[in-house]
């Protein structure tokens, strides 16, 4: 599973170019346009967003037109917007907006390409590769089918969890699109520069990269631990293993769910079947005899000398935690680092825009300070606290 991953951050990579392209493609696009449109305007982002949010179509200029007139404020600006100094850009705003469309749908095209081809690959290894592995467990070799093509267009056309990979393609590129157009309005509402823009277009088309890595990275494991159990199958196995990674990233779920046995009829995603959750890294093994099993090893992550190491295949994760990680304050620190990374970003950038360097040299720095240096981050806090005060008063 770790190298099926890895496959996939390998398409992610190139998935994640294909939208650099298209951003910096539509950033030259603006160029011309959002210097001119500089004039700076009363409208906050959120406030041209709940005007936006009345449209029905938001990248209707003339419904935007309309909006505006109704509240005397706007009057400026809709005077700017209907002047003939502005028609000519606005009428390249609104060809840039139908641009968007297309070029979405080239990303899109593009991106079920390259995924169609990783999946197609991935299906078949899998099967061999677990095929091989049955093998190599018991001993002996044996007769086994091939895969078929069909069963694999099948997998892929599977709606596993309410939409296919095409589909879910697709809802994120126009999900993007429509991202996209909205923040270009946006720009002409509240007077963005040509730099601000870029820097909007770009962090939208960021966060499609992101959603198709968060696609690719949770479609292989679902392909890859379908194919496993056809292999299962094919070695006449009626039960698999769950088998989740004995490290400090893994999910509760997926701890819960490490060692137990399911009957392969009983096989569902989501409950007793990888992917648990998007980024998922879980996988089976096929259920074997236990005198057979305490025969082979698993890897296991040491907290201490923050390497890989074997551990039986017998230890499911409760045992390797409370082994591992339950009376370690070191380990416990690492793993409030993981679990609380988001939160702890947000408040690493509240306290840093008060304090400066002094809620810590980086975030690493940050963090270790905050679970490791109690008596540091009592500082800090109180610091932080009456730093804001001071603030206040002025």
């Amino acid at each position: 599973m770790f190298e099926y991953m890895e496959d996939a951050e390998t398409v992610s990579k190139e998935l994640a170019d294909i939208y650099a392209k298209a951003s910096r493609h539509l950033n030259y696009e603006i160029e011309e346009i959002y210097n001119k449109f500089k004039t700076k305007h009363n409208l906050t982002d959120a406030e041209a967003k709940r005007l936006l949010n009345t449209l029905r179509n938001k990248t209707d200029i003339e419904e935007l037109k309309k909006a505006l007139a109704q509240d005397p404020k706007n009057a400026d600006l809709l005077a700017e917007i209907e002047s003939g100094a502005y028609r000519a850009r606005i009428e390249r705003l609104e060809q840039l907006q139908a641009e968007v469309d297309h070029m979405m749908q080239e990303v899109f095209e593009q991106e079920k390409k390259v995924t169609t081809s990783h999946y197609v690959d991935l299906a078949t290894n899998s099967y061999y590769r677990e095929i091989y592995n049955v093998q190599k467990r018991v001993g002996f070799q044996f007769s086994f089918s091939a895969v078929d093509p069909k069963t694999v267009a099948l997998l892929l056309e599977s709606k596993w969890s309410g939409a296919n990979y095409s589909q879910r393609i697709w809802k994120n590129t126009k999900g993007v699109a429509a991202d996209l157009k909205e923040q270009m309005l946006i720009g002409l509402l509240t007077g963005k520069g040509e730099e601000e823009m870029a820097r909007e277009i770009a962090n939208k088309y960021a966060a499609g990269a992101f959603e198709a890595r968060r696609l690719v990275r949770t479609e292989s494991n679902f392909i890859s631990g379908q194919m496993q159990l056809a292999a299962y199958k094919e070695c006449k196995s009626e039960e698999y293993d769950f088998v989740a990674t004995l490290d400090l990233k893994t999910s509760k779920i997926c701890r819960e769910l490490d060692g137990k046995t399911f009957k392969i009829e009983d096989a569902k995603p989501g409950v007793n079947m990888n992917p648990m959750h998007p980024f998922c890294r879980s996988t089976t093994m096929i259920h074997m005899d236990e005198e057979l099993k305490k025969k082979l090893k698993r890897d296991a992550w040491d907290p201490e000398k923050e390497e890989w190491k074997k551990v039986p295949a017998t230890m499911n994760y409760n045992e390797w935690y409370k082994k591992n990680i339950a009376n370690n304050p070191k380990a416990l620190a690492a793993e409030k680092k993981i679990k609380n990374h988001s939160s702890d970003k947000k408040q690493y950038e509240r306290y840093r825009s008060v304090m400066g360097k002094k809620a810590g040299k980086s975030f690493e720095d940050f963090q270790e300070i905050k679970y490791n240096n109690p008596e540091k981050w009592e500082e800090i806090k109180k610091q932080y606290k009456e730093t804001k005060t001071n603030e206040k008063e002025k």
